[in-house]
């Protein structure tokens, strides 16, 4: 999967943005209060890495719609010393994935308190707990 990807990363969004809507409809469905109450904290934390990672390769995989939307190159910097766009673009992804994923453990453990959906919400909260040893880790390598 990693090759294809890097090669053809426009087939690599939309396969990956596909596979997150049917699986987000998938769980959701029949869509009734109950249902996204109890399961929507899964979905953040879990099904929507498969929604950043179809996010991520979106502007390699469409330049051109997003070099006529932003009026410059994906790759083009504001001087020598800022990131490239599509830097810019892959931090606010990350970046909004990480909100969501707050949002989704505050959500679980309210579900979990009331006792819903108890092994979702379970794995709701292991996925975000993951996710933000990922994140420390990955901010301690980094500086």
């Amino acid at each position: 999967m990693y090759d294809a990807y890097r090669a053809h990363p426009e087939i690599a969004s939309i396969l990956l943005i596909g596979v997150w809507l049917i699986l987000t409809v998938a769980l959701l469905w029949p869509l009734s209060r109950e249902r996204l109450l109890v399961r929507t904290p899964f979905v953040l934390s879990v099904v929507n890495t498969i929604l950043v990672y179809g996010l991520f390769s979106l502007p390699r995989g469409f330049p051109e719609v997003f070099q006529t939307v932003l009026g410059h190159s994906v790759y083009a910097r504001k001087s020598a010393f800022d990131d490239r766009w599509i830097d810019v673009w892959h931090s606010w992804v990350s970046y909004t994935f990480m909100v969501g994923c707050l949002v989704a453990l505050a959500w679980a453990s309210v579900n979990l308190f009331k006792g819903k959906g108890v092994l979702l919400n379970i794995l709701a909260l292991a996925a975000v707990i993951f996710w933000i040893f990922l994140a420390l880790v990955a901010r301690l390598l980094v500086t």
